[in-house]
């Protein structure tokens, strides 16, 4: 049992909702309730899903040195020795034949950003991730492959506000994530980055500041170019609150270093994305 434990530990479940954004064309085109849609997105959520796990176990292969110096990284399994290099590697193909009987499934062109996905997160592991701006700038456009990927699985369009709006708000987490692995390194905690330093507080601020206006304001010019302007620019706040809610978080309980935890541990900021969600299905789909 423990065993398994650990397998479920090295694919990185919490990782996965940043998966949900695959669910975005289906959810503003008005078809979440097209059962046939829904179950192809469902099934392309869980193929990205177990893509991600696989690049995870890749990185987690080739940094099991650099992880063992780091104070929370060390608890990794490859890296902790609980799962050795070989039985990750059966792991990593038994996913592997999933993943691929999973897109057959689909289609050639989900498939294709599959594979997009695969080389920009391989590249950012073996060399990108020390490249200052194409690091954040690679994590950025795995949101945008997850959010198109959405679209070309049901043949549907996807407003490029929205696109463009995914990019800078998953940029914008990036360089928070930044700032706060600086921030650890300068309270003598953890194992320093080489692309850190490239980059300073102050810089890392600035782009906080444009990237955050940037968010808010795609948002809004998809807001006012919806069929539904007058009724959809009032989810506005809610995004405005969500980003400021964001960080006010990192500031003061330093999450940044792991959105999905800052994500999932606030309740004000998951009763702002639940109701922001609702109040989007409802004048999507019952007004």
């Amino acid at each position: 049992m423990n065993k398994i434990i650990q397998y479920v530990k090295l694919m990185r479940p919490k990782q996965w909702v940043k998966n949900v954004f695959v669910f975005a064309a289906l959810v503003f085109s008005r078809n979440l309730f097209n059962s046939s849609m829904l179950f192809k997105t469902f099934l392309g959520f869980i193929v990205f899903c177990l893509v991600s796990s696989c690049v995870y176990i890749i990185n987690d292969a080739v940094d099991r040195e650099k992880d063992r110096l780091h104070p929370k990284k060390c608890t990794r399994p490859i890296a902790s020795g609980a799962v050795s290099i070989p039985q990750a590697m059966i792991l990593l193909s038994v996913l592997l034949i999933i993943i691929i009987a999973a897109i057959l499934q689909l289609n050639l062109y989900f498939g294709i950003i599959v594979l997009s996905y695969v080389i920009i997160n391989l590249a950012y592991s073996f060399k990108l991730k020390h490249e200052p701006i194409l690091d954040i700038m690679c994590i950025a456009l795995g949101f945008v492959l997850r959010a198109l990927s959405g679209s070309l699985l049901v043949d549907i369009g996807i407003s490029a506000w929205l696109l463009m709006c995914t990019f800078l708000l998953a940029l914008f987490l990036a360089i928070h994530k930044r700032k706060s692995e600086i921030q650890a390194i300068s309270n003598d905690r953890g194992q320093k980055r080489k692309v850190l330093d490239f980059y300073s507080q102050d810089m890392l601020r600035d782009m906080s500041s444009i990237t955050g206006s940037a968010t808010l304001m795609s948002y809004s010019l998809y807001a006012i170019h919806s069929d539904l302007p007058t009724l959809m620019i009032c989810t506005v706040p809610f995004v405005i609150y969500g980003l400021f809610r964001y960080q006010l978080i990192v500031h003061t309980k330093d999450l940044a270093e792991m959105p999905e935890l800052t994500l999932l541990r606030d309740k004000p900021l998951l009763i702002d994305i639940f109701l922001w969600g609702l109040l989007c299905v409802g004048i999507l789909y019952f007004w």
